[in-house]
């Protein structure tokens, strides 16, 4: 069945946002924030601070903080250090003063008042400090690299704060001012090495003054704040003309189950906002264990100028499948790092079954104590004790089986999330159905919160406090005779209901269930209160399951779950749908399985128009006409003949 198209899918494809940038500079750098502190090694940044030391990290640097009381000794050394130095507005003037004057390591400013202080403007009042009640910057200079790309007049934080504010000499360059002061003073301006400062002495270092105000949380810069400041930090990080690139490792996307082909939208940049070379890429490939689900675009993108983006596009198709996929993007650069000349990243697409089970135990195996779970979940659980594996399954289509006795049991350590609506679907055969209290399914530790036990030929439902909450009385199991049994809880009724082949056996209230502690099938974690029989096709699902409607169709595809597409298989599989119709399938020509009983066969391309192409159909059904079936879109149902 194919879904709903989204909203956002344009020319057939739809287009999925990275929104995250292939963006790091090359190689860690060694940041030092100098900030407040109640004593020469006690630091007490703010919370801007902390902020920024954030976006710093996740550029790929490291961050160490010292405290503005340390000695002019101990500040300088820490300097040498470094290889750029953050001053915060959260510093005192007086205690930091010009410790910094004449140091070789490259600054960012942000307490304009030891501006005046290191040299970088007049010492009137007038021409350093903070101007207040005030939000925005205008830049004046939008061709340089440290405006970020951006122009005009706009706000950098998001509250009406402060910002640090000077007005530096001739030799600097003025990035952005502060429309609303009456002198225009710089909000951002930078000194390169060499420049002359406004006490007349020679920059030592690049030098940039920046409008951070750093006092407490309507500080913290917005995003065009933080466009600024990062590029400040990378200005600083490079020598203005070779383009520097990098990759996040991973990049992740979350996407719905689609038939049609989906666009991956993937951000590209280069990391040295101060490039004057453009980046060049070439040689993009795909590899990996999925790479058959993706592809590339074309065209590619060929070059990057500064601070400028390119998308390259990857397309993905789960062909049916669910689950997660992986492949391997690499592609050349002409960045001058050795390490950097290939960027590799791994892109993880992840398609889940948005209606079906949290586990699927199809109990398949025949060796090994792995019992895997097919839901696309990944709550893999094992076989303990004497679990027997590899059996016939009990029904058709269930492939294999779990034959327990004597504590023997499939166990997922951490359970499931039980605590709201949930059905547990399985197949029962019981060696001993006349026996004493026996395990079928259930979680908890020790003695479990909520568990489904068979005792007398009646199925009981276990609560916890070692109690049993209420039972079937009409002893509807029997030993060696194969049942669908069910528990389906509803949350908010607080009704708990058993089933036997899709009929009520009894129901009660069981209020509300804590689902600590494992989950586990054939006995309690512990191996109390063992079954003895068969199990197979576990299923739990997050929501009760219509009994009308679901749990039939469950009992009638016994080993294939409720979704629109079969687990890990390219091919169709049955939904449920109203009325008469038991099933819906994508096209292709493989074949789909009807359930038992006699069928018409329709096809139709948009889901509305049908028409009969065969009748009297049971068992496997498989369109020879390769005029359907070997196009790329239509679809299949059958309808009962009643």
């Amino acid at each position: 069945m194919k879904l709903a198209t989204p909203k956002n899918m344009t020319s057939g494809a739809l287009v999925i946002s990275c929104n995250l940038l292939l963006c790091s500079l090359s190689g860690a750098g060694e940041v030092l924030f100098i900030v407040n502190g109640p004593g020469e090694e006690e630091t007490t940044p703010s919370d801007p601070d902390l902020f920024l030391q954030e976006l710093v990290e996740g550029l790929g640097h490291t961050v160490t903080f010292l405290s503005h009381r340390a000695d002019e000794e101990t500040t300088r050394e820490a300097a040498d250090l470094a290889d750029i130095v953050y001053i915060s507005d959260s510093v005192s003037s007086s205690n930091l003063g010009t410790e910094l004057v004449g140091h070789p390591t490259p600054l960012i400013n942000g307490e304009s008042y030891i501006f005046d202080d290191m040299g970088w403007t007049g010492t009137e009042e007038t021409e350093w400090g903070q101007v207040k009640e005030v939000t925005d910057l205008e830049i004046v200079l939008p061709e340089h690299p440290l405006a970020a790309g951006l122009t005009g007049r706009f706000p950098v934080f998001d509250e009406v704060s402060v910002i640090s504010s000077g007005i530096p000499s001739e030799d600097a360059q003025i990035i952005a001012t502060v429309p609303e002061d009456e002198l225009m003073k710089a909000g951002l301006f930078v000194y390169e090495k060499g420049s002359k400062l406004a006490d007349g002495s020679v920059a030592p270092a690049t030098n940039i003054g920046i409008f951070l105000f750093s006092s407490n949380v309507a500080n913290i810069p917005n995003d065009d704040g933080i466009k600024l400041f990062t590029a400040a930090v990378n200005y600083l990080f490079t020598d203005g003309s070779d383009p520097d690139v990098g990759v996040l490792e991973t990049i992740s996307f979350d996407l719905v189950p689609d038939d049609a082909d989906q666009i991956l939208d993937i951000k590209i940049r280069s990391a040295n906002t101060g490039a004057t070379k453009a980046l060049e890429l070439s040689d993009f490939a795909l590899s990996g264990e999925n790479v058959d689900q993706f592809s590339l675009v074309e065209p590619f993108p060929s070059a990057i100028a500064a601070n400028e983006e390119a998308t390259l596009k990857v397309g993905f198709n789960n062909e049916r499948k669910l689950g997660t996929f992986t492949a391997t993007l690499t592609f050349t650069t002409n960045d001058p790092d050795a390490d950097d000349g290939t960027v590799t990243a791994t892109l993880v697409a992840k398609v889940p079954n948005p209606d079906g089970p949290l586990a699927h135990y199809r109990l398949d195996e025949s060796d090994g104590t792995v019992a895997a779970d097919s839901s696309t979940n990944e709550n893999i659980a094992a076989y303990n004790g004497n679990a027997i594996i590899g059996d016939p399954g009990l029904k058709g289509g269930s492939g294999t089986s779990m034959t327990v006795a004597g504590g023997g049991q499939l166990v997922l350590d951490g359970g499931l999330p039980l605590e709201n609506s949930f059905t547990i679907s399985l197949w029962l055969n019981p060696s001993a159905a006349d026996g004493g209290l026996q395990t079928i399914v259930g979680q908890g530790d020790g003695s479990p919160t909520v568990a489904l036990l068979l005792a007398g030929g009646d199925l009981q439902w276990f609560g916890g406090g070692d109690v049993v909450l209420f039972g079937s009385d009409t002893q509807p199991i029997a030993s060696g005779t194969t049942y669908h049994v069910a528990m389906i809880y509803d949350s908010k009724t607080g009704v708990g209901t058993m089933l036997v082949d899709g009929l009520e056996v009894a129901s009660g209230d069981v209020g509300f269930i804590e689902s600590d502690g494992g989950f586990f099938a054939g006995s309690f974690d512990d191996g109390a209160l063992p079954l003895e029989g068969t199990l197979d096709d576990i299923q739990v699902y997050d929501r009760p399951l219509t009994i009308d409607d679901e749990l039939p169709w469950l009992i009638d595809n016994p080993g294939v779950v409720l979704n629109p597409y079969q687990d890990g298989d390219p091919g169709p599989s049955p939904v449920p749908d109203l009325g008469n119709i038991n099933n819906v399938a994508r096209n292709n020509t493989v074949g789909f399985d009807l359930p038992t009983g006699s069928f018409d066969v329709e096809y139709s391309l948009d889901l509305a128009s049908w028409a009969v192409i065969a009748t009297n159909v049971s068992g496997t059904y498989e369109d020879t006409d390769a005029d359907r079936s070997e196009k790329d879109s239509g679809y299949y149902r059958g309808v009962l003949n009643e």
